[in-house]
């Protein structure tokens, strides 16, 4: 049950992250930020549950936060372009 509610946040908070890029505001970062951070618990739990697979976990783990970062600073950039012009 964990790993599909695992899974299904971390899809979820990929789309809210390009959504945010398309049409930043700070409700849809604040909510893609706590998606991630959802994201990271729940997998680090899912890790402690099947330790045998934590060079895999781990490094798709840093992917994922790689590409939640990337998105998330453009959103944060272009909700700070809107803001200021």
């Amino acid at each position: 049950m964990i790993l599909t509610f695992h899974i299904i946040i971390a899809l979820t908070s990929l789309a809210l992250a390009a959504y945010a890029c398309v049409r930043p505001s700070r409700l849809t970062l604040g909510v893609a930020y706590t998606a991630t951070v959802l994201t990271v618990l729940s997998g680090t739990y899912v890790t402690f549950q099947r330790p045998a697979h934590l060079t895999a976990t781990c490094l798709m783990g840093l992917a994922y936060l790689a590409l939640m970062f990337a998105g998330l600073m453009a959103a944060r950039r272009r909700l700070g372009q809107s803001h200021g012009s």
